[in-house]
């Protein structure tokens, strides 16, 4: 049986939707509103994420994320 997988591009957009992306900062630390507003400024970098999904998982089971060298 193969395994159904999806994978999510996680943009400026749909960012609330995947806290996987914040890399376990607790919503209601002072920190996650910084992350949020850093990610949402280095997608104007070319910032992409990608999460791997499995069907019928809640969580990702893995992720890439990259830049454009010149913003490394």
């Amino acid at each position: 049986m193969a395994l159904k997988i999806k994978i999510i591009d996680v943009n400026a957009s749909n960012l609330n939707d995947h806290p996987g992306v914040i890399c376990f900062i607790n919503p209601k630390n002072e920190t996650y509103k910084l992350k949020i507003d850093w990610l949402k400024y280095q997608y104007i970098n070319g910032l992409k994420i990608k999460f791997l999904y499995i069907e019928g998982e809640k969580s990702p089971k893995g992720f890439i994320e990259y830049v454009p060298g010149e913003y490394c």
